[in-house]
């Protein structure tokens, strides 16, 4: 979360909340459903604009480094958030 709070407080976010770690409606094999949870959903709709949004994306990514796969998922859309999963253990993010 402190990664994550570095680059959306540098994009002008007020605030950074999680929206899912094992909860929410995620597809059968998801690592959010996963025994031990390797992801984690967080809202975009805090940052200022679309710019800001692909721009956190690329920020975290650059942060977390290649242990991680940083997507931002439905741009435009109602449930748009950027997805966080370790993929360093070899399984598909």
């Amino acid at each position: 979360a402190t990664a994550a709070w570095s680059v959306w407080g540098h994009l002008g976010a007020t605030e950074l909340i999680v929206t899912a770690l094992r909860d929410g409606s995620h597809r059968v094999g998801s690592r959010h459903k996963q025994e031990l949870c390797t992801a984690v959903d967080i809202r975009s709709r805090s940052l200022p604009d679309e710019e800001a949004k692909f721009a956190a994306r690329d920020e975290l990514q650059a942060v977390l480094g290649k242990s991680f796969k940083v997507l931002y998922e439905n741009p435009g859309e109602p449930t748009q958030h950027i997805h966080v999963s370790y993929i360093a253990d070899g399984k598909p993010a």
